[in-house]
């Protein structure tokens, strides 16, 4: 298990006193009352922490307001914290507005409050202070821990997640909080071995096996996702199940969470890839020994390049593009224990998947994630192994740590090839080209694809660059041809086209991900935003498989210390990026693909490409280093 338990750490002092927050506040010279015997302990305090100095302010201003409502007080108590900038975040279609709050007003800084038979009622007004410090949550906690002592505690963590690496942003102080420094936090503020019911994250990513890890000594049961949390988070009206019934267990509120992130999701497609989960994690220190095991068997039998290969095909947890960091760990284990593994490896994955199905006691599973098991993992891919595992380090699982580790160590010792010598043949060989499309194959040299560690082969579709390259409009995955080192691909000249006007179409590139509920499409960019900043972005949507109509049209944010959706302000413009394939690999170009202005609506639209037309279709190989080695050709469409 973790090291946290069991020693004493001293922060740095917090000037925040919370003064006249404790109610019934005795003074200096009387004698302190004492703490009221379990008996009479009000059945459960909920601690809300919110992280609100960044774009998800309004949101979180918009559940203060939920929880206004709900009559909390007698058996059930609610004490909340929400930081606040000075930026207005309100969304540009006024769904959601960064204002004042019944009770509690308009305010910058940080405020703590309490709910009281359905009122906000204002404790203390603390102006700025660093929210997303693992100083403050210590202090906040162990404060409402003080003065509202329950027989069971459950704590909110609101705000932007990216599972251990960070959680909480605070723009203006530059700061958020890794899971290692939120233990360390709930390790100041609950002595004595104390443990909480129940712990819930309102944020992006948090379900994954090194959060679950981190966070077992400090509850009895988590709340947490492996995908998003939609930007209007929790819908907190629904803890009225608890004030109606106050005798529930830390199971049983976990179960009313993922019930109503189930009712106010569910029946949207535009929710399809959301999902919840109360995990169990009093097993989880052994995490580390069963996923040790795994990263032995695939060490020891040389299985790496397999490995990246099944991450790759794997349904990944967050795919708002190519270079997602999570897998769902059961999925990957579902893929590490087919026949084609070694007999090690096989057993370990089982074991992995086994222990996860063990730990998830109830979730909640979009349509788009029905594949999803409810705990994910930090796989980087190839080309990012290096920079993420050095910022993971003690935030892992500590043999996951060291496999990630080794993974890097192993991606850069592999020489990288030279450009077109990974494919056994300069261009792809054509095997069908007529009016309703084309398809082509390439076989890859098997033992240069050994040596690299091939863990990905993409299908690319496009148009011929003046250079002789091609301009990838369209990124698909290659089929693999049984057992052998060739691949192939099908096109039936269709790509899609973005636009905001009548006149005017971008076609970047989209990367199209199949899973058994249908087809998803993701275009990635920046945002330029009037006050200039840029925002890196995905533009997400779904495909239906029977018509090919596009539809839910997303826009997501992937800075700031995690991921959610994005309402970019009026006068943003959106940057589309551009791959183009050379013979000596695979850039990506920011803006080739054109500028829009955001001010009118986006539409998305398919385009078929007219006989005659050249076109450009090829493969294209990653190594476990992250290099590409593409393989295409060009054609004229066929009349």
């Amino acid at each position: 298990m973790n090291t946290l338990r069991g020693r004493h750490h001293r922060f740095a002092a917090v000037v925040i006193a919370f003064g006249a927050l404790a109610v019934g506040h005795v003074p200096a010279q009387a004698a302190p009352t004492p703490a009221p015997t379990a008996a009479k302990l009000p059945a459960w305090t909920i601690i809300y922490y919110g992280v609100g100095g960044n774009n998800l302010e309004a949101a979180m201003v918009n559940d203060v307001k939920e929880m206004g409502i709900v009559d909390f007080g007698g058996e059930v108590n609610l004490y909340g914290f929400l930081d606040r900038e000075v930026k207005d975040n309100s969304t540009p279609d006024g769904e959601l507005v960064d204002g004042a709050v019944p009770g509690l007003g308009d305010w910058t800084g940080g405020k703590a409050f309490k709910v009281k038979q359905g009122k906000l009622i204002e404790m203390l007004d603390v102006g700025r202070t660093d929210s997303g410090s693992p100083d403050t949550l210590a202090w906040f906690v162990s404060q409402v821990m003080t003065i509202a002592p329950a027989q069971h505690t459950a704590l909110i963590l609101s705000d932007h997640g990216l599972g251990p690496l960070a959680f909480g942003t605070d723009d203006e102080e530059g700061s958020d909080m890794s899971i290692v420094e939120i233990a360390t936090a709930l390790d100041e503020a609950l002595p004595n071995n104390e443990k909480l019911d129940l712990i819930a994250f309102d944020a992006c990513l948090m379900a994954t096996a090194e959060v679950i890890y981190w966070m077992s000594s400090f509850a009895d049961r988590l709340v947490v996702s492996e995908d998003l949390i939609p930007g209007f988070g929790y819908d907190y009206r629904d803890l009225r199940g608890l004030t109606a019934d106050p005798t529930m267990n830390a199971d049983e509120l976990g179960q009313l969470l993922v019930d109503s992130f189930s009712d106010q999701y569910g029946p949207y497609s535009d929710y399809a890839n959301t999902s919840l989960a109360l995990i169990d994690p009093l097993m989880a220190g052994s995490f580390s020994s069963v996923l040790d095991g795994l990263a032995q068997a695939i060490i020891q039998t040389d299985s790496v390049p397999q490995f990246h290969r099944a991450v790759a095909d794997s349904r990944a947890a967050i795919t708002l593009d190519p270079l997602s960091l999570t897998v769902d760990l059961g999925d990957l284990s579902r893929r590490l224990a087919q026949p084609e593994f070694p007999n090690s490896v096989r057993i370990a994955a089982d074991s992995v998947f086994r222990f996860v199905d063990r730990l998830v006691i109830d979730q909640y599973r979009g349509i788009g994630r029905k594949e999803n098991t409810g705990i994910s993992i930090v796989v980087p891919p190839p080309e990012k192994l290096a920079a993420i595992v050095k910022k993971y380090g003690e935030n892992g699982v500590y043999s996951w740590t060291t496999f990630l580790n080794t993974l890097a160590a192993e991606a850069a010792a592999t020489p990288q090839v030279a450009g077109g010598a990974m494919w056994t043949q300069d261009t792809p060989t054509l095997l069908a080209s007529k009016k309703e499309g084309i398809a082509i194959a390439s076989a890859l040299d098997a033992t240069i694809a050994k040596q690299q560690g091939v863990s990905q082969v993409r299908a690319l579709f496009g148009e011929p660059t003046d250079a002789g390259g091609m301009y990838v409009y369209g990124l698909d995955t290659a089929l693999q041809d049984g057992g052998t080192t060739t691949f192939t691909t099908a096109w039936d000249y269709t790509l899609w086209g973005i636009t905001n006007d009548e006149q005017e179409w971008f076609y970047p590139t989209v990367a199209i991900s199949r899973g058994a509920s249908g087809i998803t499409a993701i275009a990635v960019g920046t945002v330029e935003q009037p006050d200039g900043q840029s925002v890196p972005i995905s533009l997400r949507w779904s495909i239906d498989p029977s018509t090919g109509s596009p539809g839910n049209l997303q826009l997501f944010d992937a800075g700031g210390g995690g991921v959610a959706e994005y309402s970019p302000p009026a006068g943003s413009r959106m940057i589309l990026d551009q791959y183009v394939l050379t013979p000596d690999g695979l850039r990506l170009d920011a803006g080739v693909a054109g500028v829009l202005s955001l001010d009118v609506e986006v539409v998305v639209s398919r385009f078929r490409y007219q006989s005659g037309t050249t076109i450009a279709v090829g493969l294209a190989a990653r190594d476990s280093q992250g290099n590409w080695y593409g393989n295409f050709g060009f054609v004229a469409v066929p009349a």
